[in-house]
């Protein structure tokens, strides 16, 4: 690139496409982390439906933001990644709602063991969906040539 001059928007694709890598091996990780959690929460665990059907709400709504996140970086449709933080808001609830319902799961150890690890994959699919939000925002810089968060995490979501 050095020999050939580039010019601000090649530039801002490099440069966006090196944290876009990043966060899609992040993402990679947090998959890898999921993997590692099901065999050790046991063959006929304990398991509790809420929970389940939380996390699978979870696993579509992040497999969504991860197709979302790439459609706009490929069109370069700002619209298209900011919308991304409309799903992470839902996705974030429902970790919230996970980790409430593995705090009052029981008394008996076998399931609260269990519920233990469900909600460090239910956070593992959370951390998916803000690096989904972080290429969105990457997609932003490189259309207009401003980086911006497009939710301020400093402040907590009302409940």
């Amino acid at each position: 690139m050095a020999l050939q001059a580039p010019v601000a928007t090649d530039l801002r694709l490099v440069a966006s496409l090196l944290h876009v890598i990043k966060h899609i091996e992040r993402m990679g990780d947090q998959c890898v982390n999921i993997c590692k959690l099901i065999p050790l929460s046991g063959h006929d665990a304990p398991a509790d439906a809420e929970l389940v059907a939380r996390i699978e709400k979870m696993g579509e709504l992040v497999r969504s933001q991860v197709t979302q996140a790439r459609q706009a970086y490929s069109l370069r449709d700002v619209a298209l990644a900011e919308d991304l933080v409309r799903q992470d808001m839902e996705v974030n609830r429902l970790n919230r709602e996970c980790f409430a319902r593995a705090l009052a799961i029981g008394d008996d150890p076998d399931t609260r063991e269990w519920a233990s690890y469900m909600m460090l994959v239910a956070r593992s699919l959370e951390r998916i969906g803000d690096n989904a939000v972080d290429i969105g925002e990457q997609t932003a810089f490189v259309v207009t040539g401003l980086f911006r968060e497009f939710s301020d995490a400093s402040h907590a979501p009302a409940r």
